[in-house]
């Protein structure tokens, strides 16, 4: 049996949960900008995530 199963879009709050959980960040200068971005283009936390996991630098939020 097929299964559908709804996940949200990666919203402001959910990224600076993964940043913290994924680089120890809780402030950072970039945070406004990369508020509008996933307001604009829809990401799923899944994806925002593997970005993360990328980064080796915690100031290389460009990345993501």
């Amino acid at each position: 049996m097929d299964m559908h199963i709804h996940m949200g879009y990666c919203g402001p709050d959910s990224f600076r949960v993964l940043a913290s959980n994924y680089h120890a960040i809780d402030e950072h200068p970039l945070f406004e900008e990369i508020d509008g971005l996933l307001r604009r283009w829809k990401q799923h936390p899944a994806e925002v995530a593997e970005e993360l996991m990328k980064v080796t630098m915690p100031t290389s939020l460009w990345a993501v």
